[in-house]
């Protein structure tokens, strides 16, 4: 799974896509639900309506695997180890990826979170 995802195991993945949702919207949660919904959901089971961090994790993941709205394959760069252009590019959604105007606390430190994050996952992928 880790070929085509950025946090493989579901649990990493919960946690990190409801942060990134936090600063959205209801309707760009909206339109981004109506794009990517039919990724994982038959059309007789979609709720356009929900909030739920596990429908939040499959449209922000279907979101980033999306190369025609990036212009790149995300998850390339990462296992390239280009972080700090996964970091500039995602910027432009999320300011405070480093690369925005709202630097904080944790902004100098995301490339050293993502690499304990990475291995993690990837211990928890092996012991499967």
């Amino acid at each position: 799974m880790y070929n085509n995802c950025f946090c493989p195991s579901q649990r990493r993945v919960q946690y990190s896509s409801r942060s990134l949702l936090n600063s959205y919207n209801y309707p760009t949660w909206q339109e981004k639900l109506k794009k990517y919904h039919h990724k994982f959901f038959n059309s007789s089971s979609a709720n356009l309506e929900s909030f739920e961090p596990q429908i939040q994790d499959k449209v922000v993941y279907a979101w980033l695997n999306d190369h025609h709205i990036w212009g790149v394959d995300i998850a390339v760069l990462l296992k390239q180890g280009k972080l700090n252009q996964v970091l500039q590019l995602l910027s432009r959604t999320w300011t405070s990826l480093g690369y925005g105007t709202e630097n904080n606390q944790v902004t100098p430190l995301l490339s050293q979170v993502y690499q304990r994050v990475l291995a993690e996952e990837l211990a928890v992928i092996k012991t499967r």
